[in-house]
C-alpha cells in the first residue's frame, strides 16, 4: 500500500489518501461513500482528466451529487491535493502531487535507468518493452516502451493483469513462498481467461519452477489468446524486487522468437541487477533489500 502525506500548511490540515490499485486486497472493504473513498475518486477523476475540470465536470464523473462535491474539492485545494484555476474555476492537481519525489530520490533516479534499458531494448526487439518493481503486492510499471505492435494492452501505472496470467504476476509469484501465493490467489481453479491460462497451484508451481531454471517467465496467450509476454526478474541479493518485460502479438512475437526474447530480457535484467548500485538503494527503500 502506498501512502502519500503532504505537510499541511499553516491553518490546513493534513488528509492521508491512499493509492492503491483497484483491485488492492482490502479497497472492497471501504464503503464507497465514505469520505476518505469519495475523496480517492475525486483525485483519479482529475489526474486521469486531460484538461482541468469544474467542480460540476467533477461530480459528475464521480457521479455525487454538486454541493458535496464541490465540499470535497475545496477541502482537497486546502490541503494541497488540488489547486484552482480562479480565472476558469477549474480544479488541477497540485504540482506536487505530480511530482512527490525529489529529483534524486532512489524512486526517480531508478525510472531514469529504466528509460535507457526499455527503449533500447524496444529498438532491438521491435516489441514493447517495460520495467515494474514490486512494491508490497504491488507492481508498479516505472517506465514503458510502446512497440509497433497494435495488440499491445493499455498498460496502467499499478498493474492489475492477473497474477498467474501475466509476466511480471508470474514473476512476482516466483518471489512468493508457495503458502504465500495460495494466500494471495486463493482457492482453486484459478481464474480461467483462455485455453492456456493455469488454473491449478501444481501446474503454476511446476511452471514458475521451470522459469526460475531457464531465468525468465513467459505468458503465451495466458491472459489473451494471440498476445505473449516474456519477462526476467530484477534482483538485489538473490531477492527478486521486479522485472523487464517484453511483450507483443503472435505476429510479431511468435513463438519461434519467445527462447531468443527471453534470453536478451534476461541479459539486460541481469546485467542492471548486477551492476546498478540505484536498484539496490531502491530495493532497500521499498523494503525488499537483502539486509
Amino acid at each position: 500500500m502506498l501512502s502519500t502525506v503532504l505537510p499541511a500548511k499553516r491553518g490546513r490540515k493534513k488528509l492521508a489518501l491512499t493509492t492503491e490499485d483497484d483491485k488492492s486486497p482490502g479497497l472492497e472493504q471501504v464503503a464507497p461513500d465514505a469520505p476518505l473513498a469519495r475523496a480517492r475518486k475525486v483525485l483519479e477523476v482529475v489526474f486521469e482528466a486531460t484538461r482541468p475540470l469544474t467542480a460540476l465536470e467533477i461530480a459528475r464523473r464521480c457521479e455525487l451529487d454538486p454541493s458535496s462535491a464541490h465540499r470535497l474539492v475545496q477541502n482537497l485545494s486546502a490541503c494541497g491535493f488540488l489547486i484552482r484555476d480562479d480565472d476558469t474555476k477549474r480544479y488541477l492537481p497540485d504540482p506536487r502531487m505530480l511530482f512527490p519525489f525529489p529529483i534524486y530520490h532512489p524512486w526517480e533516479i531508478v525510472r531514469r535507468d529504466a528509460t535507457s534499458l526499455v527503449v533500447p531494448l524496444r529498438d532491438q526487439l521491435q516489441l514493447t518493452s517495460g520495467f515494474v518493481t514490486f512494491y508490497s503486492e504491488s507492481r508498479i510499471l516505472l517506465e514503458l516502451a510502446p512497440g509497433l505492435d497494435p495488440l499491445s494492452p493499455s498498460y496502467r501505472t499499478v498493474l492489475s493483469s492477473p497474477l498467474h496470467a501475466s509476466g511480471s504476476g508470474k514473476v512476482f509469484l516466483m518471489a512468493q513462498s508457495e503458502s504465500k501465493r495460495r494466500r494471495i490467489l486463493g482457492n482453486e481453479p484459478l481464474e480461467r481467461f483462455t485455453s492456456q491460462t493455469i488454473v491449478d497451484f501444481d501446474s503454476l508451481n511446476a511452471d514458475l519452477a521451470h522459469s526460475a531454471d531457464r531465468g525468465f517467465v513467459s505468458a503465451v496467450d495466458d491472459y489473451m489468446d494471440g498476445f505473449r509476454v516474456v519477462a526476467a526478474p530484477l534482483t538485489v541479493d538473490n531477492k527478486i524486487v521486479g522485472c523487464i518485460f517484453c511483450s507483443g502479438g503472435s505476429v510479431a512475437f511468435g513463438d519461434h522468437r519467445l527462447d531468443e526474447v527471453g534470453e536478451e530480457v534476461k541479459r539486460v535484467a541481469t546485467l542492471y541487477s548486477k551492476g546498478a548500485p540505484n536498484l539496490r538503494t531502491l530495493a532497500q527503500v521499498v523494503g525488499i533489500d537483502g539486509i
